[in-house]
C-alpha cells in the first residue's frame, strides 16, 4: 500500500475513534459526578468487567437489571459504565448515613437507577386505603404474651424453623414469599420443629394480584382458606415468566395449617419484639431506596424513603437490631438476609397518610417497618 493512502487511513481512523469516543463518552445519568468518571473511567470499566463475571453480576444478567448481558459497544456499554460508575458514587454517601453497614456493587441491582429500583420494588405491594381496609377487616390484634425466661435476644433460624432465603425474580411477588415464609415458620413451631418448605407459586397465582403486588394479610387468609401445597409440588416459575400463571393448585394436595386466625401487631417496637418471641412476623417496609439496592452487610441504620412497597420476614431480634429475611436471593445482602437497627424513629405510608386503624400512635421504625405487621395464629 502507498504511504500516502496509509497515512490518509491512519487519519480517517483516527477521526472515527475520536468520534466514537465522543459518541461513548458523553453524560447519560443526571445523578453521576462527570468530571471525576472520566478521570475514573478505565477503572471502572475494569471494576464493572469483574462484577459481570461474580455471582451478583450474572444474576443481575439473568433478570436482565439495568443491562443487556450482550452489549459491549456503543452507546449500550457506555451506558452500563455510567451505571456503575455512579452506583459507586452513591455507595460513599449511603456509608455516611449508615456508619455501622456495608455497603457494596457486590448486588445484582447494581446497574439500575434509583428510580428503576424504587418502580422495581414497588410492584410488589398493593398500594391504597380501600384495599387495606379490606385486608384488615377480619384480623385479630396481638396480645402481649409472658417473655420466653427474660431472654434478651432470639434467633428463630437457630430452631430450624425459618426456612431458607428464595428469590422472587422479575414477579411483583414480595407479598407472595414474605407470607409463604411466615407460613412455614408457624407450621414448624408448631409441628415440633419440621420445615416444610410451600408453595410461594400457589398464592402468586392463586390470590391477590400476580405479578402486580398484593396484601400480605389477603395472602394469609388464602392460606387460611386453602391450605398450601409443598414447593417440590407446585414449584416457583413466575421469577423468569413474569407471569402470575394459571392457578394450578388443584393439580397438587394440600397441607391444612390449621391456621385459627390472622394477627396484626400495633405499630411499636414493643409490640413486634414480643409477637417475634413467639414466631417470626410478616413486615411491611419501605426497601425501594439506595441502601437497600446496594446493602451487603451490617447493621442498617437510615432509610431515605417512608413508602411501603416491600415484605420481609422479621424472624428474630437483639437489643441492637431485627434479624431479617428477604426474597431477592442469596447474591444480595448477607446471603439474604439483612439486618436493621432498633430505636429509630420514621413515618411509614402509601404516599399519604398513615394506616388508619392499624396504628397506635408514635414511630413507625426504620424505613416504617411497624406499620404494617401480621403472623398467621397456628
Amino acid at each position: 500500500m502507498r504511504a500516502d493512502v496509509r497515512s490518509s487511513l491512519v487519519a480517517v481512523a483516527a477521526i472515527f475513534a475520536q468520534s466514537w469516543y465522543a459518541v461513548e463518552a458523553k453524560p447519560l445519568h443526571a445523578g453521576l459526578d462527570y468530571h471525576r468518571y472520566l478521570q475514573e473511567r478505565d477503572q471502572v470499566a475494569e471494576r464493572l468487567e469483574q462484577w459481570r463475571k461474580s455471582a451478583p453480576g450474572q444474576e443481575a444478567a439473568k433478570n436482565n437489571w439495568g443491562f443487556d448481558g450482550e452489549s459491549r459497544s456503543g452507546e449500550a456499554a457506555e451506558d452500563q459504565l455510567q451505571r456503575f460508575a455512579m452506583t459507586e458514587q452513591l455507595i460513599e454517601k449511603v456509608r455516611a448515613l449508615n456508619p455501622e453497614a456495608n455497603f457494596s456493587t457486590s448486588s445484582p441491582f447494581t446497574l439500575m437507577t434509583d428510580e428503576e429500583f424504587n418502580k422495581y420494588v414497588g410492584q410488589s405491594f398493593a398500594a391504597g386505603e380501600a384495599l387495606m381496609n379490606e385486608a384488615t377487616a377480619n384480623m385479630t390484634e396481638h396480645k402481649f404474651e409472658a417473655d420466653r425466661d427474660g431472654e434478651t435476644s432470639i434467633d428463630w433460624s437457630q430452631s430450624g424453623c425459618v426456612g431458607r432465603v428464595k428469590d422472587q425474580g422479575q414477579c411483583g411477588s414480595c407479598y407472595a414469599f414474605g407470607t409463604v415464609a411466615a407460613a412455614e415458620s408457624a407450621y414448624c413451631i408448631r409441628n415440633n420443629r419440621q420445615l416444610v418448605h410451600f408453595s410461594d407459586q400457589q398464592v402468586t397465582s392463586c390470590s391477590e394480584h400476580g405479578c402486580q403486588g398484593g396484601w400480605p394479610q389477603n395472602s394469609l387468609n388464602y392460606i387460611m382458606r386453602n391450605g398450601l401445597c409443598t414447593e417440590n409440588a407446585y414449584s416457583y416459575r413466575s421469577g423468569t415468566t413474569k407471569q402470575p400463571g394459571q392457578c394450578q393448585a388443584n393439580q397438587c394436595q394440600h397441607v391444612n395449617l390449621n391456621i385459627r386466625q390472622i394477627v396484626h401487631v400495633r405499630q411499636s417496637e414493643q409490640a413486634l419484639e414480643n409477637a417475634v418471641r413467639g414466631r417470626p412476623v410478616s413486615v411491611g417496609l419501605a426497601a425501594g431506596n439506595s441502601a437497600w439496592k446496594q446493602y451487603k452487610g451490617g447493621v442498617l441504620s437510615t432509610c431515605t424513603s417512608t413508602q411501603l412497597d416491600h415484605v420481609v420476614l422479621v424472624y428474630g431480634f437483639t437489643p441492637e437490631y431485627w434479624m431479617v429475611k428477604n426474597s431477592w436471593g442469596t447474591s444480595w445482602g448477607e446471603n439474604g438476609f439483612l439486618k436493621m437497627k432498633r430505636g429509630v424513629s420514621h413515618r411509614g405510608s402509601w404516599g399519604g397518610g398513615g394506616w388508619g386503624g392499624m396504628g397506635g400512635g408514635g414511630s413507625n421504625g426504620l424505613c416504617g417497618m411497624y406499620s404494617l405487621m401480621t403472623y398467621p395464629d397456628i
